[in-house]
């Protein structure tokens, strides 16, 4: 059974104001053409499938675009919601794409097994809320399925006495109890120790408390299909505990990252020619740094795609940046000045955390305690809301 991995499609996010719908099409469109040339049989979407809670029309009619062509090549598809997904709109269609090969993972989605076209190349032989069932000839494979973990989209009440390692597994463990003795392909949406976030990530890990060890994977998962960091990444390799990474890049400190899909088949319960496929159709990014005008022009000459220009100069020159802005439309420039230790950032370049390090500043004149810190995290966290 030949499996498809990919997360974080973040359909709608733009850089800085510049849209990337289309780029966004141009790489689902190839992540397409992968399923349909490497006949691939389940594709696994690891959350993170918008980019707010909210996702504009066009970005809603993209997924559904998509999640149609994958199926018409005879993949079948599970999602789970991240945290930058709203489960319950992600989902609203799930009776309807059922029965066209598409399955979305959380509490009360799914209680039986559809009687849609057997036009695909897997057969769904069983599903729960948080699992499937899935065989090939002869193979068969469970997907456990955990979408972003948090008490609120479990529906349940906090429990002080449990940590939040102790709790995911639980979740986990849930989701894997009628797995018996075959091969598991665990998916979620966690932050787990030893990943390296960008950032275009939300840093929200309560100071290390949301961060979990790769202990809490049990043995009988061959893979774990892993969202929620942007950069492709290993976290274990003698487990396949991986980060497909996004689709695209989404902050510049992913210049010169290339981004792809991991594909896997599952053999005689292992699994088996394990290998990252290059996506295209997104424009690159660059960092560039500079000390003068005549040197940012240098290095912006034959460049593609959008460039961040970090440039320090002596003194503030508004007419001469603005001059550069209508040459050189996709590139971004963020000046600093000789002398000063920090420029003017403006907040919706700033992170939660930073956000409200600012605020409590500007009421208290000193940065907040920790536990106030930690506190507000939490509560961001709990309430699912974007800043």
């Amino acid at each position: 059974m030949r499996i498809l991995h990919t997360s974080d499609w973040h359909l709608g996010k733009k850089l800085e104001n510049k849209n990337r719908l289309g780029e966004q099409t141009a790489v689902l469109s190839d992540l397409t053409r992968i399923v349909k040339e490497y006949k691939v049989d389940v594709v696994i979407i690891a959350g993170d499938i918008y980019d707010t809670y909210m996702p504009s029309a066009e970005s809603e009619k993209l997924f559904y675009d998509v999640i149609s062509d994958i199926t018409s090549c005879g993949a079948q598809i599970i999602i789970i919601s991240g945290n930058h997904d709203d489960p319950v709109r992600l989902s609203a269609s799930k009776s309807i794409c059922s029965n066209g090969g598409v399955y979305f993972a959380g509490s009360g989605l799914n209680n039986s097994v559809p009687n849609g076209k057997e036009n695909f190349s897997a057969r769904l032989v069983d599903l729960g809320d948080d699992y499937f069932i899935f065989e090939k000839e002869d193979e068969t494979v469970y997907f456990g399925a955990v979408p972003y973990p948090t008490e609120l989209r479990m529906k349940e009440n906090v429990n002080e006495d449990e940590t939040y390692t102790d709790k995911v597994s639980r979740y986990i463990g849930n989701s894997l109890s009628k797995a018996g003795d075959l091969p598991v392909v665990l998916i979620s949406h966690l932050f787990m120790l030893g990943g390296v976030p960008t950032e275009a990530e939300r840093p929200i890990d309560l100071g290390g408390a949301r961060i979990l060890p790769p202990e809490i994977i049990p043995d009988n998962c061959i893979y774990t299909a892993l969202g929620h960091l942007h950069k492709r990444q290993v976290v274990k390799t003698s487990k396949n505990i991986i980060y497909s990474g996004s689709i695209m890049p989404f902050a510049f400190d992913e210049a010169g990252i290339e981004k792809s899909v991991t594909l896997f088949d599952v053999c005689n319960k292992n699994v088996k020619n394990l290998q990252v496929v290059k996506l295209t159709g997104y424009k690159n990014l660059h960092r560039i740094k500079a000390e003068s005008f005549e040197e940012v022009e240098e290095k912006l000459q034959g460049l593609d795609g959008y460039k961040e220009v970090l440039i320090t100069l002596d003194a503030p020159s508004g007419d001469r940046i603005k001059e550069f802005v209508q040459k050189y439309p996709d590139a971004f420039f963020h000046p600093t000045f000789k002398g000063v230790e920090s420029s003017v950032i403006g907040r919706k370049s700033l992170n939660d955390r930073d956000l409200f390090k600012q605020y409590y500043l500007s009421q208290y004149g000193k940065e907040p305690p920790k536990d106030v810190m930690e506190l507000y995290l939490r509560i961001l966290s709990d309430i699912e809301v974007d800043v």
